[in-house]
């Protein structure tokens, strides 16, 4: 059976943005999206914007956390269970609308690597922005090079939900204010 193009889209994304090389005998057969499917969004990577101050809030926390530790685990299923229903997902690379639980449950097997997330810090809109060392997981794929690499996302949480979700560039380290040297 043939993975619908959103699949393909998002597996062929992520490999290439997140992670090292897998083996191919892992990963869904890709297509090209039946002409009915209508076009695609594109995407690039966002850069990761600037914060509009205060801290992400436990819960918020707790979610990311828990959907990157289930998911390394290899959880898939309980790992989709963070996510809300439809949801659209930017992996840097294409947009992506995840219309069902399946959907969801497949976009999360897709992902070649495991994640453990060593900082977050509160972006625009109501976003935090995740911080995530790539790890190896059980399952289909392999991290590959990958592991040991950083992984930014920018998450909007509801109702203890992953509401969107979003890959980003990592911000640029703060430039010192040279017109205060004399």
């Amino acid at each position: 059976m043939r993975a619908p193009a959103w699949i393909a889209v998002a597996l062929a994304a992520v490999a290439l943005g997140a992670c090292g090389s897998s083996s191919s005998d892992d990963r869904p057969e890709l297509r090209t999206p039946d002409a009915g499917d209508g076009p695609s969004p594109e995407a690039t990577a966002t850069p990761a914007p600037e914060d509009e101050g205060g801290a992400p809030t436990e819960a918020e926390v707790a979610v990311i956390r828990g959907w990157s530790d289930t998911l390394r685990a290899g959880h898939v299923e309980e790992a989709a269970a963070y996510f809300t229903v439809p949801i659209v997902v930017d992996t840097g690379v294409s947009v992506v609308r995840l219309p069902d639980r399946d959907a969801v449950e497949e976009f999360n097997r897709g992902l070649p690597c495991g994640a453990r997330m060593t900082k977050a810090e509160r972006g625009p809109q109501s976003s935090v922005i995740a911080t995530f060392r790539l790890t190896e997981r059980p399952g289909p794929g392999e991290c590959g090079q990958g592991t040991g690499e950083d992984a930014y996302v920018a998450f909007v949480i509801e109702n203890r939900h992953i509401v969107q979700w979003q890959r980003v560039e990592p911000r640029a380290p703060a430039v010192p204010d040279d017109s205060r040297i004399s």
